[in-house]
């Protein structure tokens, strides 16, 4: 339940348009990797719960690791970003990951470059698949018409079926709550906006799970 609840929480961020940057603390681990003496090389990650970290994997596209590293030839400290799996002793992954240099500057503006070198390197190897994925959804995506009767019969269905008007207005409150935290204020159903129906899909699915 609480993995759920997390995952719910970012993913209506992510739905509103915004890109999301997970901070964390790390420890280290045995990793799958073994060194030339049969020993498992010792890995960074995050430390946080598996199944928060677990849930995190499948949403980031690029999981790293910053450190300070030393500069012989400048002798100062720089910091660093470690991105590639090639670095096995660093917590790395994701799916942009393997489009990106082992280890680079700590900046933004440099991030965001690579970042999307990368994401152009995956349109290009896997575009004919991203076409298929794409029309296939297409078709299967419903009318904005359809997911508001939809959310409206599931308004109803759930209001319906108890026999007190104490309970009516309990179960009243908790769809409204529901409106509330996906659109970020109180709305009728009926002042949806058909370039809402991504927020709508997403209150017909808590609304499901009543």
């Amino acid at each position: 339940m609480p993995a759920t609840e997390f995952f719910n929480v970012f993913h209506e961020i992510s739905m509103l348009g915004y890109g999301i940057i997970f901070l964390a603390h790390t420890k280290t681990q045995n990793s799958e990797y073994m060194d030339e003496k049969g020993e498992y090389i010792q890995q960074v990650t995050a430390d946080v719960d598996k199944r928060i970290f677990s849930v995190l994997n499948g949403m980031c596209d690029i999981i790293a690791y910053a450190e300070k590293q030393y500069d012989p030839q400048t002798k100062t400290m720089e910091r660093v970003l470690y991105t590639d799996a090639d670095a096995p002793d660093k917590v790395t992954g994701g799916r942009c990951a393997q489009f990106f240099p082992k280890v680079i500057p700590l900046s933004y503006k440099v991030f965001e470059e690579e970042l999307e070198k990368a994401v152009k390197k995956i349109a290009e190897t896997t575009h004919s698949e991203l076409q298929d994925v794409s029309a296939t959804v297409m078709r299967q995506q419903k009318s904005f018409e359809d997911a508001l009767a939809e959310a409206r019969t599931l308004w109803t269905g759930y209001l319906g079926a108890v026999d007190t008007e104490e309970e009516k207005e309990q179960r009243l409150l908790v769809m409204q709550d529901i409106i509330k935290r996906i659109f970020g204020k109180p709305i009728k159903l009926s002042a949806v906006a058909p370039s809402q129906q991504e927020l709508l899909e997403l209150v017909i699915s808590e609304f499901k799970n009543l």
